[in-house]
């Protein structure tokens, strides 16, 4: 199937199911690939910053569909994907192929408490799952001390390195470090620790289904969604829309 291309950035046409195999032979390559699950936000952003359609597009990434509005733009481009990945319900299968499979994992983001909450809730829903260590997401992004993340990262050697910094830090940091990170694959997952961690809801499915997440997630923290979602989505509409009549 072919991918997708939306706002000039290359969506893979993946399910469920072969990205968790994606992963699997990324760690038993110990290629060091990148699974980047996108939404509207990302797109808009990357439209602003050349360097993320790069990163996008460099081999060994995975773009998948995360949100609705991205789904529908490809439909709008001519490709219909095969499904949508949704992240909230995806990294759980994560956890349990991880589990399965003996895969060891290791959480980079948000401020300690809630990493490592996030870690021991994971621990209490499968209780073999390995999670070799947290660290904070909060760090300075200076060189010496992101070397010494990377160092901490590189010592435990994980197979899969899952981040939960803010949009677009993550893909930042990983486009800098990402050839000195010893791990098998490394997920972006935006804010995943915060809902692992039960501070913040992650949206129902049937919101999720009518198109309603971002006002979900717009209801629980509007101070610092209000930018991104009353106008990041109008904004991503007429993207859309610019650039469905001028190709």
């Amino acid at each position: 199937m072919a991918n997708a291309n939306v706002l000039g950035v290359r969506i893979d046409p993946a399910t469920p199911e072969s990205l968790l195999d994606t992963v699997e032979r990324s760690v038993t390559a110990g290629s060091g690939d990148i699974i980047i699950p996108i939404n509207a936000h990302f797109l808009n952003l990357a439209t602003e910053n050349a360097w993320l359609k790069d990163l996008a597009g460099a081999p060994g990434v995975h773009v998948v569909a995360d949100g609705k509005g991205v789904m529908l733009a490809s439909t709008l481009r001519g490709v219909r994907l095969p499904a949508q990945i949704r992240f909230a319900d995806w990294v759980f299968k994560l956890f349990e192929r991880a589990t399965e499979k003996r895969l060891s994992m290791y959480f980079l983001g948000a401020q300690d408490e809630i990493v490592r909450r996030a870690a021991t809730q994971v621990r209490k829903r499968y209780p073999e799952v390995r999670i070799l260590g947290t660290h904070n997401g909060f760090f300075p992004k200076t060189s010496e001390a992101s070397q010494g993340v990377v160092s901490a990262i590189n010592e435990a050697r994980p197979d899969i390195l899952l981040l939960g910094m803010s949009m677009p830090v993550e893909e930042q940091w990983v486009w800098e470090y990402r050839n000195r990170l010893h791990a098998g694959i490394i997920v972006l997952g935006s804010g995943c620790f915060e809902w692992l961690a039960g501070r913040v809801k992650s949206a129902p499915r049937w919101v999720s289904a009518v198109y309603c997440e971002w006002l979900f997630r717009l209801l629980q923290e509007p101070r610092r969604l209000w930018r991104r979602y009353l106008i990041g989505n109008p904004l991503f509409l007429f993207r859309i829309l610019r650039h469905q009549f001028i190709r």
